[in-house]
């Protein structure tokens, strides 16, 4: 049986062991990407960025079937201020929708500050978040505010160095604002740009379909937004965009729901599904469902006989662009203006009056309806 001294002493020198071991390993810091697939091999494309960085190569890192899992950009350039320059040389990496990936460097490569003091541990953690932080103040700072001019305090001297602004400083790595500032520029520059061009290039439905998968919102809310009208929307990606209509997130539903073209409501089953979705949703998605169907070439008969037939539960905004729809798509279906015309009797003056128009100008001859026309107009007339 091991000795209690002994087992601590083990674990020690697996600790250390464990520790020699990290230190050889590369520096990298990474999010979480869309595809989780292995990669296979790299393809590079030749790019004009239009920025300050020498290289001209994006690489695009593929699964083995060729589906794009992430990008990187080499970025050797040097980091000159206060006559002193160092050399910075690191990967930048963006996820397959533009979004920051990490930054990786080359073994025994470290980043450093002022003075070549080289980055800590929780150094590196804080630009890693500076990084992914889309939003970041940095991008309203130009070059030449990044530092202020400081003069020392003693007689004789006529040196001046310079220090960081402190409306630049919380949003930086101390002593490499640079640095920081450079990196953050070439992420969210016009390599964001060109990733997402390479991406929408290769983008197809089973593509669509692994994006909307990503543990990151921006990603889906990101696909959502670039689904071309010509793809076709195949049932899988149907469904999936069909299950994001939720009040819980409404700018996503509210992108779901448009990434449906006229198109695709031709299809009698998506008519369904989405009318389905109507009547479990609230008030504000309500509308931008009943918008939707109102894109579609044709109206299914089945959904406008639902429509009409639940046409009582509905008021206000709701029920007059619903009435909206059976006026543009003329229907005409006697069941259907038999239950638009008990709306005649509603208080409320500008439903009825609603209700009236399109009866009217339907030009039915249905006998009940031109009942309920006749009576609607005496009594208008009483009143």
């Amino acid at each position: 049986m091991v000795k209690k001294e002994t087992f601590y002493i083990i674990l020690l020198l697996i600790g250390v062991l464990l520790s020699a071991f990290k230190g050889d390993q590369k520096i990298q810091y990474f999010q979480s990407s869309t595809i989780s697939l292995e990669p296979d091999n790299t393809k590079a494309f030749s790019i004009n960025f239009k920025d300050s960085i020498p290289s001209d190569t994006l690489f695009q890192i593929r699964s083995q079937e060729g589906i794009p899992i992430s990008y990187y950009r080499k970025v050797n350039t040097g980091i000159c201020f206060d006559n002193q320059c160092r050399l910075l040389d690191i990967k930048l990496f963006w996820n397959i929708t533009g979004r920051y990936l990490g930054f990786e460097l080359p073994e025994k490569e470290f980043l450093s500050k002022a003075e070549h003091e080289p980055f800590e541990e929780k150094e590196y953690e804080r630009l890693h978040e500076i990084l992914a932080h889309s939003e970041s103040p940095l991008g309203k700072f130009a070059y030449n505010q990044l530092m202020v001019a400081t003069v020392p305090n003693f007689a004789g001297v006529d040196a001046v160095s310079s220090a960081t602004s402190p409306d630049v400083l919380q949003h930086v790595v101390e002593g490499a604002v640079y640095t920081t500032y450079m990196l953050w520029h070439t992420v969210y520059g016009n390599t964001q740009d060109e990733v997402k061009q390479l991406t929408l290039s290769l983008l197809t439905p089973e593509l669509v379909l692994q994006i909307l998968e990503s543990p990151d919102p921006s990603d889906r809310m990101w696909v959502v937004n670039e689904i071309p009208e010509e793809m076709e929307i195949i049932n899988e990606l149907r469904d999936k965009l069909l299950q994001l209509i939720d009040q819980d997130n409404y700018s996503l539903a509210e992108r779901s729901i448009n990434a449906f073209h006229s198109i695709d409501l031709t299809s009698e089953p998506l008519q369904l599904l989405l009318l389905e979705k109507f009547y479990q949703s609230d008030y504000s998605l309500q509308k931008l469902i009943i918008n939707k169907l109102n894109e579609a070439p044709e109206l299914s008969c089945e959904v406008t006989l639902n429509l009409a037939f639940n046409i009582e539960n509905f008021s206000g905004d709701i029920l007059s662009r619903i009435l909206d729809i059976f006026q543009k798509h003329n229907v005409s279906d006697s069941k259907v203006l038999q239950k638009v015309a008990v709306l005649l009797d509603r208080e409320n003056v500008y439903v009825s009056k609603k209700v009236y128009n399109f009866l009217k100008h339907t030009r039915s001859h249905d006998k009940v309806v031109e009942q309920e026309l006749l009576m609607y107009e005496k009594k208008r007339a009483t009143q």
